[in-house]
C-alpha cells in the first residue's frame, strides 16, 4: 500500500503529496466538480502531478482510498514518463527533429543560432540560457506555423484568423469557431512532418469543426502521412513536454 503523505493544512482536500513504494514523491491534487457523477483519476503528464476528481459531497477518507485502491495505475504511469531534460550549456535538443548541442557563446550577444556543426549557439549571460534557447523556439515555431498554416489555407480555399503559440499542456492544437489557431511551441522540437501534421489538422477543423468522416478527408487530401505524424506524437509527445526551462 502506498504512503499517503498528508500535508498539517486543513485544505488537504486541495493539493498534498503522494509518496511511492520507491521513495518518489508526486503532487496530488483534489478538484471538486459538481457536475462529476464519479472519482476520476488523472496523471498530467505536462505538470507531473496526479489530478483527482471528485463529485460534490466526497469527503477526504473516501478521496485518499479511491487513491490507495489505484497506486498501481499511479505507479505504472509515473515509470512510463520521460526523464526530464533540464536546459544548460551542453545538453543535446532538438528542433525540427535534428539534435543540436546547447552551446554557449557570450560573444554573440543577446541571440541564438543554429550552426551546420548541429551546435545550438547561445549568447548573452550564461545564466539566461534557458529563457533565451526557450524564447528562440517559440519565434521559430511561430515562423513556422504561420508558413504552414498559410499554405494549408490556400490549398483548402479558407481563412484563418489569428495565430497564436502557447505551452498548451493537453493538447498540440486547437480551432476557434472564428478561424483562430492556437499551437504548441513545443513541437518546433518534433521532426518537421509532425508540426505540419498538425497545422494541417487543424486549419481542417475550419471547414469542419468536428472529428467526423469528412473531417479526417480534409486532413488526408492536406496530408496524406498524417497517420505517420499522429503515431509519432503517440510515441513520442511525452519527450516534448520533458524539456524544462527553468
Amino acid at each position: 500500500m502506498l504512503e499517503l503523505l498528508r500535508s498539517s493544512s486543513k485544505k488537504s482536500m486541495e493539493t498534498d503529496r503522494l509518496a511511492l513504494k520507491n521513495g518518489q514523491e508526486v503532487i496530488i491534487r483534489f478538484k471538486v466538480n459538481a457536475r462529476a457523477k464519479r472519482l476520476i483519476l488523472k496523471y498530467d503528464t505536462a505538470k507531473r502531478e496526479i489530478v483527482v476528481t471528485l463529485p460534490k459531497g466526497v469527503s477526504q477518507r473516501q478521496a485518499w482510498r479511491f487513491v490507495d485502491q489505484h497506486h498501481d495505475w499511479i505507479e505504472a504511469q509515473i515509470s512510463k514518463q520521460e526523464i526530464l531534460i533540464e536546459v544548460q550549456n551542453g545538453v543535446l535538443l532538438h528542433v525540427e527533429g535534428i539534435e543540436y548541442k546547447i552551446t554557449h557563446d557570450p560573444k554573440l550577444g543577446r541571440s541564438c543560432r543554429l550552426t551546420e556543426e548541429s551546435l545550438l549557439m547561445v549568447g548573452g549571460p550564461e545564466e539566461h540560457m534557458p529563457r533565451r534557447v526557450m524564447d528562440f523556439l517559440k519565434k521559430k515555431a511561430k515562423e513556422r506555423f504561420k508558413e504552414r498554416v498559410d499554405y494549408y489555407t490556400d490549398q483548402l480555399g479558407v481563412q484563418h484568423r489569428r495565430i497564436s503559440i502557447r505551452d498548451t499542456k493537453s493538447r498540440w492544437g486547437s480551432c476557434a469557431s472564428d478561424g483562430s489557431l492556437n499551437f504548441s511551441w513545443r513541437l518546433i522540437m518534433a521532426p518537421r512532418y509532425v508540426l505540419d501534421y498538425v497545422a494541417a489538422h487543424e486549419v481542417a477543423h475550419i471547414r469542419e469543426h468536428n472529428h467526423s468522416s469528412a473531417f479526417w478527408a480534409i486532413v488526408e487530401e492536406l496530408d496524406p502521412e498524417w497517420r505517420k505524424s499522429r503515431d509519432w506524437l503517440h510515441q513520442h509527445g511525452g519527450k516534448l513536454h520533458a524539456v524544462t526551462f527553468n
